[in-house]
């Protein structure tokens, strides 16, 4: 989607939805070993983050989104205080603090039917210094008056951004490249 057309969904008078990143928002990353698998997680989203969904024009395809999350890289827990340490040195954490997400799209606006539907949408992951654009599966559920909930899940690996999978104990535990990234989205309307 051009720049312009962008500029133009979210000019001022122009219908859009402001949503709040609520803290119960989560995102996970599991992966293998050569010797066992292993979960990192943010269990807690802090920051007050916003994302604006642009109403689309009638006969419009897609919907437009603007906004940002910004996770901390020393809030991932492995639940193993040598793999926390490792997983977060991997994602180079002195020199990139943060990992970001920007929402760009999806293929339509989540309907408040109560029922459990399925989304395609488009976002850039930052991290590391490294920022790639991937479409995303979601899950929409509207719950408790208003709230969305957005679930995905999205395969990536270490060499996408540039990095090397962690190792430990000297190399004999050397973790695979690839990664399952599974997130939950709670967004409450404002």
């Amino acid at each position: 989607m051009g720049l312009l057309l962008l500029l133009f969904l979210f000019l001022p008078g122009r219908d859009t939805l402001r949503w709040v990143v609520d803290k119960n928002s989560t995102l996970q990353v599991s992966g293998r070993t050569n010797v066992n698998r292993f979960s990192c997680m943010v269990g807690e989203y802090a920051a007050p983050d916003t994302i604006c969904f642009a109403k689309p024009c009638r006969g419009a395809r897609g919907v437009a989104l603007s906004g940002e999350i910004r996770l901390p890289i020393d809030g991932f827990d492995c639940n193993n205080r040598m793999m926390t340490g490792e997983f977060r040195k991997a994602l180079r954490d002195g020199q990139y603090p943060e990992l970001s997400i920007s929402f760009i799209s999806l293929d339509r606006m989540p309907e408040p039917c109560g029922v459990i539907q399925s989304l395609k949408g488009s976002v850039e992951i930052g991290l590391s210094g490294v920022s790639r654009q991937f479409e995303i599966d979601y899950s929409s559920l509207m719950v408790d008056g208003g709230t969305i909930v957005l679930q995905g899940s999205r395969s990536l690996t270490f060499s996408d951004f540039g990095l090397v999978p962690p190792t430990k104990m000297g190399g004999l535990v050397r973790v695979k490249d690839n990664l399952d990234v599974h997130f939950t989205l709670c967004l409450r309307k404002l």
